[in-house]
């Protein structure tokens, strides 16, 4: 085994082959590579790191619009970790990770050791994908071999994740390593989309373990755009470790991140390689964590390396050209014109615009476009234009050779048309369904969407991978109430796929405990009926309730017919919309009575019995329209609304606020109708509480007040009329005085006496002239600066400033004119918590305080 990174947590990676529709050519085999993982707990603030200067630089790869932010935040007003400078084992791969999202991470920065020199600070995103069982952490950073690592981490709330740590990747090498990509696409049938497919690294060629990929089954049902991405970290890297830099992605996606594959479909190198990322993306679409909000209709090309401080070269972005342009054809995008995405909701990952608004934006585009990152750097990003335009003119170029329409190169299945108790009502809790053989298929993919009672179908951006069968049918199982949408379609020896076609869409009645019988109903006893107990009566006006039915089209009734029996009202909340009759020739323990409804129907529905005669009922289940085309949008939003910035003059007075009045203020935005304040409160000695709103105005300014002894961080956002809101800009902490009643004074030959005078701070102050008196704040938490209000004049002493104990500074209030409201400042380095001091030092020289500001 390699000697790297020995003493830490390791782990093994073999490798499987992929089948890939590339001709091969002579490449070194993959052979199985053993990764190697450590993790390095990040506890606290190393005292002896902090006080290096150069722990407080700016990193490069931070967002291009986060100025304003950065402007106003002291380097350490909410630092919570920062390692010192550890040796390692060498590695390739590096990121941060914690548990949970509890804590709002806003700064995560690494700088690395290569060849015995240290890089920059880099600042890694925090990205979350909402993926189940995922550890929180952020982008990794990659290197050419580093053997040692720092990193700083800030949060809103001052606290640190639980289980923060560095994770460190050593990804192996392969003989592999090196080797270029088979040979370009085989030409098979004209027009299917791989025509001009480039040469591509598969995943068994770079050394992908797949016992690693867990089930990450979600697809897009089609392509409306393509991200540009790069990675953090190193420029220098040789062709022969771009491959192990995908490994080692690749494991500190699946390893330390917890995600089931690798998160982008595609990665290049700056040698003009391609590299396969995620499983199945050569032929599909599977959805990855390219873009937070908006993996779903797109793909992701990472390019390997960082592009805010290196010039892509001619090779990287020939091979972009080449895979955007592959799939372009491929999908029918127009390279160089905009289509619009469904803003969602994500986690962790600065979108731009308000979830559930569509934005129009460029087909192919940079991760910046739609998330406030650097991604993929401002010298990658500015070559955007001129790559959209090569892309258009590489697929006008297949569609002059081989046509503008592109089809499968496989046939799709025709399905055996489903039973009467299968759709559109699946009476059996699964069910098979068939379709026919489709010459050269090798198997059957079976895709799904699905909605479960009283929630909204899936919509049609997106499919469910269901399983795979290599016959010609497929159980497909159903839960009570819940609507399925099964589609299946052939795939070929080499991977590609059919267009998909619907099997069925059924839905399942409604479970037992969602029925809701009023009074008057009689269980009866025996078999025979279609679906759960019957349930009897021969009185008017009985009803049977089912809650949170949604977009139902019908409802059907499962019951007895038979001689002489009733009828049943159907009823939306209290209107009418139809009556089904149970009266037969004969018994009929197997009725069924169906009632299509006004347009998609959501909320109560009641069935209610119209007179004397028998009704026997044992379930309902309500068909529902086809999935909608995409979710419900709000108004189409700008893809971004810059966030404020903020108006310095209004920062004079921090960290301490001497006034219980505070006034916020900012530079008007374009395109904003509103701004809205939001607020962090921590009473004296306690933590921060949750974020809350404490406003909205049209203007550009809010005042507000602050209770003595409290902390407040505060940020503005803008707010558009459609109500996008923009990032937020900080200000300063602000902490205002503790209250005159917890001052403790000491007594006797150290005693304080009060003095009254309309030129002190609220006309009043603590005053001694002995040596050794004390005034304290008991129960501070945090401090990171003492601001005292004093009077200073001819003659007058000095006093010591102590925190938790420590001291942390001197305060001479000597002066050669009197000023008795005077604010001195004592920085504390660091934070501390626990008693603020003042310390009289000379005897007979006055010293007169007023307030102390114990500021986070």
């Amino acid at each position: 085994m390699r000697p790297v990174l020995a003493a830490l947590l390791t782990g093994a990676l073999t490798v499987v082959g992929l089948a890939v529709p590339v001709v091969a050519l002579p490449v070194a085999a993959a052979e199985p590579v053993e990764a190697e993982f450590a993790s390095i707990a990040l506890d606290g603030v190393d005292t002896a790191a902090a006080k290096d200067a150069s722990v407080a630089e700016e990193a490069v790869n931070a967002a291009p619009d986060a100025a304003a932010e950065s402007a106003l935040r002291d380097s350490s007003d909410d630092l919570v970790a920062l390692s010192s400078l550890e040796s390692t084992e060498p590695f390739m791969v590096a990121g941060v990770t914690w548990d949970g999202t509890a804590e709002d991470v806003t700064e995560v920065a690494v700088r690395v050791r290569e060849q015995g020199e240290w890089t920059d600070w880099t600042e890694l995103e925090v990205e979350n994908t909402g993926v189940e069982g995922e550890r929180a952490g952020t982008s990794p950073v990659l290197s050419a071999g580093a053997d040692g690592i720092q990193a700083r981490v800030r949060t809103h709330s001052g606290r640190a994740p639980a289980g923060l740590q560095i994770d460190l990747v050593d990804p192996g090498s392969s003989r592999a390593d090196g080797a270029r990509a088979g040979g370009p696409a085989a030409t098979a049938n004209a027009a299917t989309g791989y025509e001009i497919a480039p040469q591509v690294v598969t995943r068994a060629q770079w050394g992908a373990d797949e016992s690693k990929a867990g089930s990450w089954p979600q697809l897009s049902a089609g392509l409306s755009a393509m991200y540009v991405h790069h990675t953090a970290g190193t420029n220098s890297y040789t062709e022969a470790q771009a491959a192990a830099l995908v490994r080692g992605i690749y494991g500190f996606h699946t390893g330390s991140r917890g995600w089931p594959d690798i998160g982008y479909q595609f990665l290049v190198d700056k040698y003009g390689n391609i590299y396969q990322g995620r499983q199945e993306a050569i032929h599909d679409l599977p959805i990855g964590a390219q873009a937070g909000g908006y993996n779903t209709s797109t793909i992701g090309i990472s390019a390997l390396g960082n592009y805010e401080t290196a010039e892509p070269t001619a090779a990287l972005q020939s091979a972009l050209v080449k895979v955007l342009g592959w799939k372009a054809y491929q999908y029918g995008l127009n390279a160089t014109g905009t289509t619009r995405l469904y803003t969602g909701s994500s986690t962790g990952s600065t979108v731009r615009a308000k979830a559930g608004s569509t934005i129009t934006v460029p087909v192919i585009l940079g991760h910046r476009d739609t998330n406030y990152t650097a991604c993929p750097g401002k010298n990658l990003y500015a070559k955007m234009p001129s790559i959209r335009q090569r892309v258009a003119e590489r697929v006008s170029r297949a569609k002059a050779t081989h046509g503008s329409s592109v089809a499968p190169g496989v046939g799709s299945p025709s399905v055996v048309q489903p039973g009467a108790d299968q759709a559109p009502v699946q009476t059996a809790t699964s069910s098979t369904y068939r379709w026919s053989a489709v010459p050269g298929a090798a198997r059957y993919e079976i895709l799904t969407r699905s909605g479960s009672h009283g929630y909204a179908m899936d919509d049609s951006r997106s499919w469910i991978r269901y399983g795979t069968v290599s016959g010609t049918q497929a159980t497909i199982s159903i839960s009570p109430g819940q609507t399925r949408l099964v589609m299946v379609r052939a795939i070929d020896g080499s991977g590609r796929r059919s267009a998909a076609v619907r099997v069925t869409q059924s839905t399942a009645p409604v479970s037992a405990s969602a029925l809701a019988w009023s009074s008057g109903w009689t269980k009866e006893s025996g078999a025979g009926h279609t679906i759960g107990a019957l349930r009897s009566t021969a009185t008017a006006g009985r009803t049977l309730r089912v809650d949170n039915v949604k977009d139902a089209a019908e409802v059907r009734i499962y019951g007895e017919a038979g001689p002489g029996y009733g009828a049943t009202q159907v009823l939306l909340g209290d209107r009418v919309i139809g009556e089904v009759r149970w009266d037969a020739a004969t018994v009929d323990p197997r009725a069924v009575r169906a009632l299509r409804l006004p347009g998609p129907v959501s909320g109560k529905v009641r069935l209610r019995t119209t007179s004397a005669a028998r009704v026997a009922i044992s379930t309902l289940a309500f068909p529902r329209e086809s999935a909608p085309a995409s979710p419900t949008p709000s108004p189409s939003a700008p893809v971004a609304l810059g966030r404020p910035v903020l108006d310095k003059s209004s920062t004079y007075d921090f960290p301490g606020r001497l006034s219980q009045s505070i006034t916020f203020r900012w530079k008007p935005v374009a395109g904003a109708s509103s701004y809205r304040l939001e607020v962090r409160k921590a009473k004296h000695g306690k933590g921060f509480g949750r974020t809350i709103q404490a406003g909205s105005t049209t203007g550009t300014s809010i005042s507000k007040k602050i209770k003595a002894g409290e902390t407040w961080y505060v940020k503005v956002r803008a707010v558009a009329a459609d109500g996008t809101v923009s990032a937020a800009s900080a200000y300063p902490k602000v902490t205002r005085p503790v209250g005159r009643s917890t001052l403790k004074r000491t007594s006797g030959t150290k005693a304080w006496s009060k003095s009254r005078h309309t030129g002190y701070y609220g006309n009043f102050a603590w005053s001694t002239t002995n040596k050794g008196a004390k005034l304290s704040v008991d129960g501070a938490s945090d401090v990171r600066t003492v601001q005292v209000v004093a009077a200073r004049g001819k003659g007058y002493g000095r006093m010591a400033v102590y925190v938790g104990g420590k001291r942390v500074g001197t305060i001479n209030t000597a002066a050669t004119r009197l000023d008795r409201t005077h604010r001195y400042t004592v920085k504390v380095g660091g934070k501390r918590s626990g008693r603020v001091t003042l310390k009289a030092l000379d005897q007979g020289k006055p010293v007169r305080v007023s307030v102390i500001v114990a500021a986070r």
